[in-house]
């Protein structure tokens, strides 16, 4: 009886195991499928005239989150052998900007940061990007982009979205500024982006705590970032951060109402996630408690007299 109890136990584990596996191979698939069919239709990082991609060389991304806030600092390192780009920046992948500024320059370590002039593009569905155009009626046109772009706007309103985001059309930040016509070919291009965008936050529940949420956008970079640097703060004591997807594998030095985020060593988050989301769970921190004694004096002593029963039975 023993030994067929444990061996539909294991079947039945071995069965869970590769119904489990099945499912996340699937999930995989379908994630790396959409974020193929999306970076097939939007723009991203820095071009040559002639469309062709500049090779992205370095890196870095610098998150701060202050409670339902984040600033997000993002820097490009590029390789230019041509004598002029255009750089987007899809917005409309970000969230809810409340302020976007952006910075470059072309030259070494004693060359310095100067502001890119920009305008805000749209991607039409043929795929053609064209500086924002109000063919609708300008309080529709309105409704429908606010709540991505934010500030961009003035106001920086909720407001409802009538459109699938599937259908949403692209919006980007285009570089206009006349020196990127004029560049040295040879000397790598530093682009740094800064914005300020809105994390999403809920009520826990069985607590009136918060749970503060903030997403990161893979399909804005080029390659997974070669430096992360996320910075944690809140009004409350941090109870645990996790990620919402538990095959991106991240832990948290957590220091009362500070923490700090770092991917696990050897571990590269793919930018076929398309995106990266975390949860901070504010609350008193979850403290190990050692068992009682009496408790496990009780415990062990009834799973002592189990198997001393199990292994005499048959001597009776």
């Amino acid at each position: 009886y023993s030994f067929c109890t444990l061996l539909v136990s294991r079947m039945l584990g071995a069965r869970y195991r590769k119904a489990f596996e099945a499912r996340e191979r699937r999930a995989k698939e379908t994630r790396v499928k959409r974020f193929v069919q999306k970076r097939s239709k939007m723009h991203w990082g820095m071009y040559t005239l002639d469309g062709d991609q500049l090779q992205c060389k370095y890196t870095t991304s610098v998150v701060k989150i202050r409670h339902t806030n984040a600033v997000v600092e993002l820097t490009f390192r590029y390789s230019c052998d041509t004598a002029g780009v255009e750089f987007y920046f899809p917005m409309c992948e970000v969230g809810k900007i409340t302020t976007l500024q952006v910075l470059w320059k072309q030259g070494g370590a004693t060359a310095e940061l100067k502001a890119m002039n920009g305008a805000l593009y749209e991607q039409t569905p043929d795929g053609v990007t064209r500086p924002w155009v109000d063919e609708e009626d300008e309080e529709e046109k309105n409704e429908e982009t606010e709540s991505l772009l934010g500030s961009w706007f003035g106001s920086g309103a909720e407001v409802k979205k009538k459109k699938k985001r599937s259908d949403r059309p692209f919006f980007y930040f285009f570089g206009t500024s006349p020196e990127l016509m004029e560049l040295q070919p040879g000397q790598d291009i530093v682009v740094k982006v800064l914005y300020v965008v809105a994390c999403k936050c809920e009520k826990q529940k069985f607590e009136e705590k918060d749970i503060i949420s903030f997403t990161m956008p893979l399909t804005i970079f080029n390659h997974t970032p070669d430096r992360w640097d996320i910075q944690v703060e809140m009004p409350e004591l941090i109870r645990r951060i996790a990620p919402k997807l538990n095959t991106q594998k991240i832990w948290s030095d957590i220091t009362g109402r500070r923490a700090t985020v770092r991917f696990h060593d050897q571990y590269t988050i793919p930018l076929e996630d398309e995106y990266f989301t975390f949860e901070v769970e504010l609350g008193e921190p979850i403290e190990p408690r050692c068992a009682d004694p009496v408790a496990l004096f009780i415990f062990a002593t009834f799973i002592g007299l189990m198997v001393w029963f199990s292994l005499t039975k048959d001597l009776h």
